[in-house]
Formats: C-alpha cells, sequence, structure tokens
C-alpha cells in the first residue's frame, strides 16, 4: 500500500509516535527496510590492507664474504636500495604481494627470484652471486716508475718501483717479481703474488747489468707481462775510505770517499764492524758476530763473496774496542780473543798461537806494520783504564813493554808503513772511572826508532773533544782521528790534522768510527 493524502499524513504520525497499536502497511515496509540495512551491515565488513617486511643478505658464492652495494630492486612497488657493509638489505613496510626481487653488482651475473608476502608477514632470504668472468677484463701492463730504464746507478742496495692496475675494481691485483743478474740465464723471483708496488733488491755488485720484469695477475685473467726493464751498476767509484756507523745500536760498515760520498756494505749483517783493507787493498776483512762470538771475516774490495775466517773467536772485555790486523803479505790476519794472541791463515787454515797475555792481562788490540814485521798490542787489567802497550816478536811471541799503564786510558795502537813510528791516545786528564770515559783524550805519536819525546797531534784540538782511534792517512803526511764529544752525545766525525801544521784540522767524513783510509 502506499500512503497518499491523508494517508500519509497517518503515516508520519504512526512513525512519530511508535508505540501506536494500529499500524498501516506502510510502516511496516519502513520497519522491514531499515531492518534489511541493519543485517546488510553484518554480512559486508570493511577490509583492512596488510603490510610485511622482506630482509636478506647478499654473499658472494665462491668465498662466502658478504657483497656490499649490490643494487636491489622489487616488482611490483618499484623500490630500490643496495646492500651495506656487510651484504645486507630491508624492505620494510611492504604490503602484503608477491614481489620479484632483482640483484645486480659490476662483476656479478645478476639474481632474480621471488619474495611472497601472501602469508607471510616477514621474509628472510640469503642469495648467493657468481662472477661474471665474462665481463672482467685483464689487468692493465704494469708501468715502470723507477729506475729510468737504463739508468746507471752507483748504489749497491736499489727500490724497483712499478705501477698497476685493473679496470675492475673488485679485483684483487698482485705481482710477480723477477729479477735477472748480468749474464745469468734464468730469473731471480724476488717476489709471488705479492700486492706490493715496490722491492727494495740488496747485495747488487758493480759494474753489472740487471734487467726485470714485472707479472700482474687478478686471479681470473691470463697474467700480464710488463716490457723488460734494465739498470747497471756502475763500475766501484773511488772510495778508499771504510768506516763505522752506529744505526739503532748496530754497527755498519761503510765505505767513503774523501768528499763524503758514501755507500754501506755487508747489509746481510745486523751488526759489522772494524773493517780493514789487506795490504794491497784487493780484500776486506771485518768483525761480525756468529750467535753471541765475535769473528773475522774477509771479502772482496767491494764488499762481496763474504766468507768467514776463524773457528775460535775473537775476545775482549769491550768487543767494540777490539781491534784486529793484516800480515804484511796478506796471507793472515793476527787476533787478540782474551789472553791469547792468534794468526791465522785468510782461509781459516793454519789457526796458531803466538802469544800469552801478561798475568791478570788480556789483548785488546793489534797492528802489524807492512814492513820490519813489528807488532804492537794493547792489553787491558780488570778495568777499562789499566792499559799497556807491548811489542811483541815475530815469531817467537815474547813481549817487551812499550808503554806502561799511565793516569787516564790508552787507546788501540796503529803502526806506520815501516814500523818505526807509532800512534795511540792518550787521555791526558788524567780520568778514570769504572763507565771508561775520557776527558782530554789525545792523539800521541812515538817515534820508536828515537829517544825523541813523543809528541801531542792533538794539541789544537778544541776543547771538550776527545781524539781517538787515530790512523796514518796513505801518504803518512796526515792523521785521521775520531773526533768526539766527551759526553759522546753526539756522532764522531771523522777529521784530518797536518802533521806539517797541527792546527790545520778538517772534517774529512762525518758520523765516522773504526775507520781505515788506503789509496
Amino acid at each position: 500500500m502506499i500512503c497518499t493524502g491523508k494517508d500519509a499524513s497517518d503515516c508520519a504520525i504512526i512513525s512519530k509516535h511508535l508505540k501506536t497499536k494500529k499500524m498501516t502497511r506502510c510502516t511496516y515496509a519502513l520497519l522491514l527496510a531499515l531492518l534489511l540495512s541493519v543485517v546488510a551491515c553484518v554480512d559486508d565488513p570493511i577490509e583492512l590492507e596488510s603490510y610485511g617486511r622482506i630482509e636478506g643478505q647478499i654473499v658472494d658464492l665462491s668465498t662466502d664474504l658478504p657483497l656490499a652495494d649490490v643494487t636491489i630492486t622489487t616488482t611490483p612497488v618499484s623500490l630500490t636500495l643496495k646492500s651495506d657493509a656487510d651484504g645486507k638489505f630491508v624492505f620494510d613496510s611492504l604490503p602484503v604481494d608477491n614481489y620479484q626481487l632483482r640483484f645486480r653488482k659490476d662483476g656479478y651475473e645478476d639474481e632474480a627470484l621471488v619474495a611472497g608476502l601472501d602469508e607471510i608477514a616477514e621474509v628472510s632470504l640469503e642469495i648467493f652471486m657468481s662472477r661474471d668472468y665474462t665481463s672482467n677484463l685483464p689487468p692493465d701492463i704494469p708501468s715502470l716508475r723507477y729506475p729510468q730504464n737504463g739508468a746507471g746507478l752507483d748504489e749497491l742496495n736499489v727500490m724497483l718501483r712499478w705501477s698497476g692496475g685493473d679496470p675492475n675494481p673488485e679485483d684483487s691485483l698482485t705481482y710477480d717479481l723477477l729479477l735477472f743478474r748480468g749474464d745469468e740465464t734464468g730469473a731471480e723471483q724476488l717476489l709471488t703474488g705479492d700486492p706490493r708496488d715496490s722491492f727494495l733488491v740488496e747485495g747488487l755488485a758493480f759494474s753489472t747489468t740487471y734487467s726485470w720484469q714485472v707479472v700482474a695477475h687478478d686471479g681470473t685473467n691470463d697474467p700480464v707481462y710488463s716490457p723488460l726493464w734494465q739498470f747497471r751498476i756502475n763500475d766501484r767509484p773511488d772510495r778508499p775510505v771504510l768506516l763505522v756507523r752506529e744505526d739503532n745500536d748496530q754497527f755498519q760498515i761503510w765505505m767513503s770517499s774523501t768528499t763524503g760520498d758514501a755507500i754501506r756494505l755487508y747489509n746481510s749483517f745486523n751488526t759489522a764492524w772494524r773493517p780493514k783493507r789487506s795490504p794491497v787493498g784487493d780484500r776486506i776483512a771485518f768483525l761480525a758476530f756468529v750467535g753471541g762470538n765475535a769473528h773475522i771475516f774477509v771479502s772482496n774490495s767491494i764488499g762481496e763473496e763474504v766468507r768467514r775466517v776463524t773457528t775460535v773467536p775473537v775476545g775482549g772485555y769491550e768487543l767494540a774496542d777490539v781491534s784486529f790486523s793484516w800480515s804484511p803479505e796478506g796471507d793472515q790476519l793476527i787476533y787478540p780473543s782474551f789472553e791469547q794472541l792468534y794468526i791465522v791463515n785468510v782461509d781459516g787454515t793454519g789457526l796458531t798461537e803466538l802469544a800469552q797475555a801478561p798475568a791478570g792481562q788480556i789483548f785488546e788490540a793489534v797492528d802489524w806494520s807492512l814492513f820490519n814485521d813489528r807488532i804492537v798490542v794493547r792489553t787491558q787489567g780488570d778495568l777499562s783504564y789499566e792499559n799497556r802497550l807491548y811489542q811483541v816478536a815475530y815469531p817467537e811471541g815474547t813481549l817487551s813493554l812499550l808503554v806502561d799503564d799511565l793516569p787516564g786510558t790508552i787507546g788501540n795502537p796503529s803502526l806506520s808503513i815501516d814500523g818505526q813510528r807509532l800512534l795511540y791516545s792518550l787521555d791526558l786528564s788524567g780520568l778514570e772511572v769504572p763507565s771508561g770515559r775520557q776527558n782530554n783524550a789525545s792523539v800521541i805519536l812515538t817515534d820508536l826508532s828515537s829517544t825523541q819525546p813523543p809528541i801531542n797531534v792533538s794539541s789544537f784540538k778544541p776543547g771538550g773533544y776527545n781524539d781517538l782511534e787515530p790512523r796514518f792517512s796513505p801518504t803518512e803526511a796526515e792523521i785521521i782521528v775520531s773526533e768526539w764529544v766527551t759526553t759522546e752525545t753526539q756522532v764522531p766525525n771523522l777529521v784530518r790534522i797536518s802533521l806539517g801544521n797541527l792546527n790545520l784540522r778538517e772534517v774529512l767524513v762525518e758520523n765516522a768510527r773504526h775507520h781505515d783510509w788506503k789509496e
């Protein structure tokens, strides 16, 4: 029934007054519509949208190491991010769906997978990526940095330097280093699979040409070879002065010109000292440790072909002050070993005891003149300043006192070529302390063939300095000494003093001791 006119007014009254007992069909229709609308709301609820999370880690398939900076994209919802330093990534607050993930990194094959968030609110992944060797380029050809190809060098230790590169930044570049010595066939491999781009080659020889080559490896492609480069060690320069320098409490032997141009010898020894040229200058003898004992070694004139001579060690209370000498013919060496004075052939055979030290004394130093077979030794008692100088008859081995124990410390003896003049140092201050400190060590020159009094060669020495280890120059017109500050707080200098004018003192080489000068 449709309400119209008065009936419509009645329907309005009825709907306004619900307690009216008499209802028309119109009222029933309105109530039914209202009821159906309520039922419809209950059967069709509002749906809320769900979200999830995808996380994971990316690693190299062959190494199991995490891969950083991998580009990851999602489809649908086009999102892009990169893995962190640990190879990890996180996509957060993703609408629930099935996602295709794509992984890309230079040098690696692309990877893709599907991750579904329809059932699981969080997905954790581990992705393995394989190297893409088809796109990996070989290393660059190594290029030369130092020394210049064909260069002539004076030093016996040379730092070889080169440059390399690789177009694939993820590659780890390593090198082999090959060295060809002179006319030798075959190469010496100095480096194998090493990441360094420089290497110090030690113990090279004068008058020798060297070739060298670098081989680059990237772990993927074939090795890449540099050109063959060359350098030459020049002929031995004129460096007549042998000396010792101290570095980090280690003694090092150097060969120097008279202008101070020096090169180091015997790099294979941590400590080596007291170098002495043979009478004709073709060999060098020096001291070095074997275990805890000092022994004499011999090399050629440029510090090569080193071999040990002694089996009985060199001995003394203070090994830095102990000294030995060549025989006049250069076929033997004479050296102290505490109470004994030995002579040994240069090849190590024929060890002979020449003399025994007086009671309560030991031998500390010895010198043997080139002519007239004069041998002079320095002995020491229990204290460093208890010193005497003796002449030793050869071959008898008997001792004759030359200089008795004087106030102050007596230094090592040095003879002229003919053995007629004797040099030694004496601390004229007379200081005698257990530490061995000297306050005015001066060079004394004595003519053994004359009754004339000794000469103080250091009479013009500056105050506060000691003149130690005196030796004749090759012409014997000068004396060379190590000039020390008395406190020994500075390195000594090698100074030459003119015997014709004692006031003429000139620094020959800086930072020098244990010197030997033969032209």
